[in-house]
């Protein structure tokens, strides 16, 4: 966890008072790191149950996330509503990428960040993850796992910088 959030907090600058997405947020992890950073956070995910549990982390900071039930395929924001948008551990469960992808650029203003976290296809933790014994019993048997540059190639002429952690 301390790694893979150095690595995305050095592509992602959360700077204070940034109004920020979460999409795909689960148990607000990654909500709560940003609303820490002094980040005004919105974290969005499909499971309500996932969002039930993220409520309680944030309540017991005493941190102001708002929390809300919605489909990363259609935000339900308007064009342009926020600084920075981040999606950690999210996309592998998404089967049309490229349409998330636009509708996460939708909602971001204009030179704002998008940040997309995933597992690799080509890592080790990857190979774990798709091992036969692995995804019996996990969630990641409903996952697709990517390449960095399959996802690079999804807004190729919009890439910044990517990086890999494990």
């Amino acid at each position: 966890d301390r790694v893979e959030t150095e690595l995305a907090f050095r592509l992602f600058k959360a700077e204070e008072g940034m109004n920020v997405l979460d999409v795909g947020c689960g148990t607000g992890n990654y909500s709560v790191k940003l609303a820490k950073r002094g980040c005004r956070v919105t974290g969005v995910d499909i499971s309500e149950n996932m969002l039930d549990i993220a409520r309680e982390k944030a309540a017991k900071e005493g941190l102001p996330i708002e929390f809300a039930t919605m489909n990363a395929y259609h935000l339900e924001f308007d064009d342009d509503s926020f600084d920075g948008l981040i999606c950690m551990t999210a996309i592998e469960f998404l089967d049309r990428p490229e349409a998330v992808v636009e509708e996460f650029l939708r909602v971001v203003k204009q030179g704002g960040q998008v940040l997309v976290g995933t597992i690799t296809s080509d890592s080790s933790w990857g190979d774990m993850y798709m091992s036969r014994e692995s995804k019996k019993d996990s969630v990641f048997k409903h996952a697709t796992l990517r390449t960095l540059d399959d996802l690079r190639e999804l807004v190729s002429d919009r890439y910044a910088r990517g990086g890999e952690c494990l």
